[in-house]
């Protein structure tokens, strides 16, 4: 039978998006443009069309373009959970948990600027591994699980009656924020650093955020101690049952307290804090002994006779948030301690 002369040169029918992945599904393997013709029996001129349709489906997130011409289905690549960190070319490092298999991580993987699906610093994302790579290498970031940052310092760029346009102020973070202030909120001055609760997308660079503080023009200590704290996810306000679980305990020990304790308090126990020193942790008392020599006695405060864990008669809620900030963070004008100020001063 001879071929109809008017079909030629008409495009060839193309496969549908879910054929496609069927097609992918089958092959168990990254396929190049002309590997797809192949495997689908379609003339070279289908090219173009099959290009749209495969660059459609990686939009979508149903297909991954790797580097060298191969697409693949995330699904059929390596992937890793892991922390997001930005780099200042627009990529970023992914440093993926410990896998429980093999007890270990992989190696840091680094993600194209192209690759990074909107990842900010700090979050945890699943990241797809390039074919060839499984012990680190390069990747793509498949979907953001968690963002890292629940805070942003940013910069006020511009106020338009009761919003704001504001640019972060680590340049790291590939978005800018649209604040809608408070009815009767003072206004922050332009260029003024702000405090930031990021709330939704409005577009691919631009958050709607929520305005949380006004620190005023930057170039004063007080305000880079804030930013650094905020940078570096500093503890700052206690949670408000730690609270309430320390204002619940007695301004001094009780005679309960000094059950099964020798009294000291009689000593000439001293301090080598300074005058202004609030947390007196710790003392020193020094004494000959008959015979000759010294008994040095260094006397601790016992704070975690009040610092009980979850499960012990007591709430747990100190112990947990103790346990969370590990130590206190001290700073030049201002510390935050690991404990409330019921427990770590006076």
């Amino acid at each position: 039978m001879k071929k109809n002369p008017s079909n030629r040169g008409l495009p060839a029918a193309l496969p549908h998006a879910a054929q496609l992945e069927q097609t992918f599904a089958a092959q168990a393997r990254p396929m190049r443009l002309d590997d797809l013709l192949r495997v689908l029996r379609l003339p070279r001129r289908s090219k173009k069309n099959l290009l749209d349709l495969l660059e459609n489906l990686a939009d979508q997130g149903r297909l991954i373009r790797l580097p060298g011409g191969l697409w693949a289905q995330p699904q059929s690549l390596r992937t890793v959970i892991g922390r997001f960190s930005a780099l200042r070319n627009g990529g970023g490092l992914v440093s993926p948990q410990r896998d429980p298999a093999n007890g270990r991580a992989p190696s840091e993987i680094y993600i194209p600027p192209e690759a990074t699906a909107g990842a900010w610093h700090q979050d945890t994302v699943r990241a797809a591994l390039t074919p060839g790579n499984a012990r680190g290498g390069t990747g793509r970031v498949l979907e953001v699980l968690e963002r890292g940052l629940k805070e942003v310092p940013a910069h006020v760029r511009w106020r338009t009656g009761s919003r704001l346009l504001c640019s972060p102020a680590d340049a790291r973070l590939p978005v800018e924020f649209s604040v809608e202030l408070p009815p009767n909120a003072a206004p922050p001055a332009t260029g003024a650093l702000v405090l930031l609760a990021p709330l939704e997308p409005l577009a691919a660079d631009l958050w709607a955020a929520r305005l949380l503080g006004d620190y005023g023009q930057e170039d004063t200590v007080d305000v880079q101690e804030a930013l650094v704290k905020i940078n570096h996810q500093a503890p700052r306000d206690f949670p408000p049952a730690a609270l309430d679980e320390a204002a619940a305990l007695p301004s001094g020990p009780t005679a309960q307290d000094l059950e099964g304790r020798e009294d000291l308090r009689g000593l000439p126990l001293v301090t080598i804090d300074g005058a202004d020193a609030r947390d007196f942790d710790d003392a020193v008392q020094v004494s000959p002994r008959p015979g000759g020599g010294w008994l040095l006695r260094v006397a601790i405060a016992d704070v975690s006779h009040y610092v009980r864990p979850r499960g012990r008669g007591a709430v747990g809620a100190l112990d947990a948030e103790a346990l969370a900030r590990g130590t206190s963070w001290y700073f030049p004008r201002s510390v935050e301690p690991m404990l409330p100020p019921a427990l770590c001063d006076g």
